[in-house]
């Protein structure tokens, strides 16, 4: 059965446990660094406030570039929108002024999330809620009134050297007449030094390959 990958969504880089670009002064620096157009959106500036808190959002966006940064309390989440595979390299590039203009502690720890959100196509003349259902759950049974799968989303975890992926699989939008599938990779590392442009590159490329592989391994799965 023929697939395709129609759109890569989203490709994220996830701190968690660190807020960059704290201050002024460094949110200054890397905008100075990264060369670009810039927009802004710091709802407590105007307080005098400019590190998140919780419940605020800081957003620093380069439009032409289609990546964002959203700072809050503890969290940064970098993301670029509908990637070629070419344009990691600018997110991976954006996402180093961020860190290398934010004073770190070294020898502190961090979680890191590396997602792909994508949507793909499939030719088995059934909806996305009937092919995920199938596929992930084609053989488990409930013995009650004779119930028979229709169909169903799922996400699963897998543990690995790399460390811990979550895999998604859902309709478009959740949309039970959809037939295009909408799939979410994740690979977590917790531990992690303070990232590098060096780790940072070998981590997405995992992602971005393995995405590739799942496809055609869940399109292959007898319903």
């Amino acid at each position: 059965m023929a697939t395709n990958v129609q759109d890569i969504l989203k490709v994220s880089i996830v701190f968690i446990g660190e807020e960059l670009l704290k201050t002024p002064d460094q949110y200054t620096a890397f905008s100075d660094a990264i060369d670009t157009e810039v927009t802004i959106e710091f709802p407590n500036v105007a307080t005098g406030q400019f590190q998140g808190n919780l419940g605020s959002v800081r957003k620093i966006e380069l439009p032409k570039e289609r990546i964002t940064l959203e700072l809050s309390e503890n969290t940064t989440v970098i993301n670029i929108e509908y990637p070629r595979y070419e344009s990691l390299s600018r997110l991976i590039e954006v996402t180093g002024h961020a860190v290398n203009n934010t004073e770190l502690d070294s020898s502190s720890s961090i979680t890191l999330r590396y997602i792909i959100d994508l949507v793909y196509d499939q030719t088995s003349g059934e909806s996305a809620l009937q092919y995920v259902g199938k596929r992930l759950f084609g053989d488990f049974k409930i013995e009650i009134d004779e119930w028979s799968l229709g169909g169903g989303i799922g996400t699963l975890d897998f543990n690995s050297k790399d460390g811990r992926w979550y895999l998604q699989l859902e309709p478009r939008f959740r949309d039970e007449s959809a037939t295009k599938v909408f799939m979410s990779l994740n690979l977590l590392k917790h531990n992690q030094q303070i990232p590098s442009n060096d780790t940072i590159k070998p981590s997405l490329d995992t992602v971005w390959g393995n995405v590739h592989k799942i496809i055609p391994i869940i399109d292959g799965r007898s319903p």
